[in-house]
């Protein structure tokens, strides 16, 4: 697809399995535990361009919660419909969960998809990882974000942790001159000047 400018994806960070505060009857285990990783974390999610970029990182959300549900919290699809003179007929492309919107495209859900289908969803689901090699390269460079038993919720600001490493994601991407994603692309990142002067 040509109009596919940027991918849209969230990840699930693990933190330290939350105790509730004594006399309050507030159940913040059940808030955070994500069933699907069968573990207590917080979501996020990200928009990364070809370039190796993330242009919109939101969160933190309760563990609990449906990627579908991050998608409508952070009001990106408000955003996008705001400027739809800038966009012109360009589209994010993400996980089927995140269902059709008018800038939001997803691969084909049906239990028998014909064979151009299942040859658009193998090829966009490959460009689609472009999102989870991001997150893996933000959990990577800044590896504490990634110990869950030092991610305590009340007790530190997890989710300004992770925020900020997302940020020095982009300028390590930038001071580089690239990474996985601008590789594979074969679109090079603004330099680091360029990308902290906007």
């Amino acid at each position: 697809m040509k109009n596919v400018f940027a991918f849209i994806d969230g990840t699930k960070n693990r933190i330290c399995r939350p105790s509730s505060r004594p006399g309050r009857g507030e159940n913040l285990q059940k808030q955070v535990y994500s069933g699907h990783k069968r573990a207590h974390c917080l979501n996020y999610q990200a928009v990364v361009a070809p370039d190796g970029l993330t242009l919109h990182f939101w969160g933190p959300i309760e563990g609990r919660r449906h990627y579908s549900t991050l998608l409508r919290e952070s009001k990106l699809m408000k955003y996008m419909e705001e400027r739809a003179s800038i966009l012109d007929g360009y589209v994010l492309y993400g996980d089927p969960a995140y269902g059709i919107h008018k800038f939001l495209v997803s691969g084909f859900r049906k239990t028998a998809p014909t064979d151009t289908e299942q040859r658009f969803n193998k090829l966009m689901s490959s460009v689609l990882e472009a999102v989870e090699w991001q997150f893996g390269s933000m959990k990577s460079l800044w590896a504490f974000i990634d110990f869950n038993k030092s991610l305590r919720l009340r007790l530190s600001p997890i989710g300004k942790y992770v925020l900020v490493s997302m940020l020095l994601t982009n300028c390590h991407c930038c001071y580089n001159g690239g990474n996985q994603i601008s590789a594979f692309f074969g679109l090079a990142p603004p330099s680091l000047d360029a990308y902290l002067a906007k």
